[in-house]
């Protein structure tokens, strides 16, 4: 699940990497949560 999010991301920016990507991803992923 997590990967398949993770592959997401990536084909949704492919060009576009923000440097703090882990970040965002966790930040994301928790906001994600908290709305279930």
């Amino acid at each position: 699940m997590l990967t398949r999010w993770h592959k997401w991301q990536k084909d949704k920016h492919p060009q576009c990497q923000p440097i703090n990507f882990d970040e965002i991803m966790e930040t994301d992923l928790a906001r994600q949560l908290q709305q279930l």
